[in-house]
C-alpha cells in the first residue's frame, strides 16, 4: 500500500535519495498514503519527481546554474512578504491600461464557446449565482448575464474593470463588479459555480502559497455542492515543447511578443520578458513569470480543499470538452472540482 521508488540522479557528483510516492494513472489520484502531507510539500515531492525524471532523459540538460538553486527548489516562496507585497507586480502593471487591447487578443476568442460549456455544466440553470474570479474586462461574466445567470465578477485591476462596466452598459446589463484581490476574497458559500478561466489569478502569482490561497478562496465562496471550473498553466507541456516557440507562434497577431524565456524545472514557473504597447501606445517591457502545474498537483491541491470529484481536460480555445483528454501538447489544462 505504500509503494515508493528511490530514485537518483548526479547533481554536483552527489546522488539525491528521494523516495516519491507513486502516482496513479492519468495523475488523477494520490494514493492514501501520503493525506497528511501538506498539499505544498506534495507539490515539491512530485516537481522532484519531474525534474529527475526529466533531467536523466534528456542528458544533455543544462542543470541548475544559480548557485542557490536547490535552496530556491526547497523553498522558493521564502522571502521578505511586506517588500514583496508593497511593489508593483508585473501582472498589475501589464492590465494598469490594457483593457482594449486585451479584448482584441486572440486568446480571447473563445467566450462565446466557453459559455456554451459552462451552461452544460450548470444544467442550464438561470436560478444560480456565478462568481468570475480574475473576470478582466468581464468577457465571460457578460456573456453570461446575456443569457441570463446572475453573475459577480471580481478583478484586481480597476482600469479592467472600468471597461468591464462599461460594456455592460452599453449591453444594459445589470453585473456587480468588484475591485478584489483573488488572495483576500472573504465570500463564504454564497455561490453555487465559481469561474476562474484565461489565468485569472491562478499561476500568475509569485509564490505558490499566493497560488494556493486563490485556490482555498475561490472553494470558500462555493456553496455546499457548487462547482468550481478553471484552466490553468500545463505543467506537461514544457517538458515535451519549448514554451518560447509557442508562445512566439501564438502570439504572431498578437499585441505582445515574448522574449529570454527561460523554464526552470525546480519551480516550474517560466521566466520571460513580455512586451506590450498599452492603449495609449506605451510600449512596456515587463520581466514576468509564471507558474505551470501538472495534473497531480492541482488533483491533490483540490483534494486538500474538501473536493469530492476532480476531472482534469485539455483546454482548446472556445472549445472545452469534457471528451478532450488532457495531453502533453496542450498549453493549458482545464479543470472541474465538485463538492
Amino acid at each position: 500500500p505504500q509503494t515508493t521508488l528511490r530514485l537518483t540522479n548526479g547533481y554536483s557528483r552527489n546522488y539525491l535519495n528521494i523516495y516519491v510516492f507513486v502516482i496513479a494513472s492519468q495523475f488523477q489520484a494520490l494514493p492514501q498514503c501520503i493525506r497528511d502531507f501538506h498539499p505544498l510539500d506534495c507539490s515539491l515531492i512530485q516537481r522532484t519527481f519531474f525534474y529527475i525524471c526529466h533531467s536523466r532523459h534528456t542528458q544533455g540538460l543544462k542543470k541548475h546554474s544559480h548557485p542557490s538553486g536547490w535552496q530556491r527548489f526547497l523553498a522558493p516562496n521564502v522571502g521578505n512578504h511586506n517588500k514583496m507585497t508593497n511593489m508593483k507586480q508585473w501582472y498589475e502593471k501589464l492590465f494598469e491600461n490594457y483593457g482594449q487591447k486585451y479584448d482584441s487578443e486572440s486568446f480571447t476568442q473563445g467566450t462565446i464557446g466557453e459559455c456554451d460549456f459552462l451552461e452544460q455544466e450548470i444544467n442550464f440553470d438561470k436560478k444560480i449565482r456565478i462568481l468570475d474570479i480574475g473576470c478582466g474586462t468581464g468577457r465571460h461574466s457578460i456573456e453570461l448575464a446575456k443569457r441570463g445567470y446572475n453573475v459577480t465578477g471580481i478583478d484586481l485591476s480597476d482600469s479592467m474593470l472600468n471597461r468591464a462596466k462599461k460594456k455592460a452598459m452599453t449591453e444594459n446589463l445589470s453585473i456587480e463588479f468588484q475591485q478584489e484581490d483573488a488572495r483576500d476574497l472573504t465570500f463564504k458559500h454564497e455561490f453555487d459555480l465559481v469561474i476562474m478561466l484565461c489565468e485569472g489569478g491562478f499561476s500568475l502569482m509569485e509564490t505558490d502559497e499566493m497560488n494556493f490561497q486563490i485556490l482555498k478562496n475561490a472553494s470558500n465562496a462555493l456553496k455546499k455542492n457548487g462547482k468550481f471550473i478553471f484552466t490553468t498553466l500545463n505543467g506537461l507541456f514544457p517538458l515535451f515543447h519549448s514554451v518560447k516557440d509557442f508562445l512566439s507562434e501564438s502570439a504572431k497577431d498578437d499585441n505582445a511578443t515574448y522574449n529570454e524565456n527561460t523554464f526552470d524545472l525546480m519551480t516550474f514557473r517560466d521566466f520571460n520578458k513580455t512586451i506590450i504597447n498599452d492603449d495609449n501606445g506605451n510600449k512596456l517591457e515587463l520581466e514576468c513569470n509564471e507558474r505551470y502545474y501538472v495534473p497531480s498537483e492541482i488533483t491533490w491541491l483540490l483534494k486538500t480543499l474538501d473536493f469530492k470529484k476532480i476531472d482534469i481536460y485539455g483546454a482548446k480555445l472556445g472549445a472545452f470538452s469534457r471528451t478532450d483528454k488532457l495531453k502533453t501538447d496542450d498549453f493549458e489544462m482545464l479543470g472541474i472540482a465538485e463538492r
